[in-house]
């Protein structure tokens, strides 16, 4: 299971040789042969077209879920639920009518979406993904690869979680380039290792990305993306140009502050 803080890094921002993992966790599995062929996709997010909770199901996992709605969309089943009423018996019927489960693997997916559903609600999370979910023939269900993403607002309420990837512990533990990352982000900072030499600074995550293409559009390449964002003052602005500044590639810095977000006096001074 990776513990993803920052759901960003996950983008295509993300250089080709991707970034470390500070930390891991594991558990004994199954010998694979043991489990079956048949390979599941499970996930429970947000589905931001309806500002709620759905479970995402597929028979064809073992692959990425962008090359399953591709390839296999009438694969895919979703089910929307409510974060007050959980997992309903009208969502546990449904999942088992559209699905075709019976008895014991009915069963024991029922048991297991509420497991995802406990962990998804009380830790706040905006993603908890199983893939691939083995399934075998005797209904049994095992994960053998899962990914579960925060949301970072909930960090002062989810200390505990929080704290498996406390920012000082990473520092010492990631390479001289994430670390970027991980200061910034302890500065109320965004920041993503770019390919390019040219630094910027911007407020806003929306600008952020029309200001990288616009980089790139005039032929350019970005090293970075930093978002200060809206309540950049001059000490995050200090801290910024600091990290930007580090990055022996950096040729030249694009500082780009829309005013009506950030104080342009304060972040001036900075």
């Amino acid at each position: 299971m990776a513990l993803c803080r920052m759901p960003w890094r996950l983008m295509r921002m993300t250089p080709q040789l991707g970034v470390p993992v500070a930390r891991s966790v594991s558990e004994v599995g199954e010998a694979i042969d043991k489990l079956g062929k048949a390979n599941w996709y499970l996930a429970m997010t947000i589905d931001r077209e309806i500002y709620g909770p759905v479970i995402v199901v597929s028979k064809r996992g073992g692959r990425d879920i962008g090359e399953i709605a591709r390839r296999f969309p009438d694969s895919i089943s979703t089910f929307h639920f409510g974060l007050s009423s959980g997992i309903t018996p009208d969502v546990v019927a449904d999942m088992s009518m559209r699905l075709g489960t019976r008895g014991r693997q009915a069963k024991n997916l029922k048991h297991l979406v509420e497991q995802m559903f406990d962990i998804f609600s009380r830790r706040e999370a905006t993603m908890l993904e199983i893939n691939p979910l083995a399934c075998s023939g005797d209904g049994t269900f095992t994960s053998i690869s899962s990914r579960f993403v925060l949301d970072d607002a909930a960090a002062k309420r989810q200390p505990e979680t929080f704290a498996l990837g406390e920012a000082s512990d990473e520092v010492s533990e990631v390479s001289d380039s994430d670390s970027d990352s991980v200061l910034a982000e302890k500065h109320g900072l965004v920041y993503v290792r770019m390919d390019g030499n040219v630094g910027n600074v911007v407020n806003g995550a929306g600008l952020a990305m029309a200001t990288n293409d616009a980089i790139s559009f005039e032929g350019g390449a970005s090293a970075n993306f930093l978002d200060a964002g809206g309540k950049a003052t001059k000490e995050t602005m200090q801290q910024a140009l600091g990290i930007v500044t580090r990055d022996d590639r950096v040729k030249a810095i694009l500082v780009n502050i829309y005013g009506g977000v950030s104080s342009a006096r304060l972040t001036g001074s900075g």
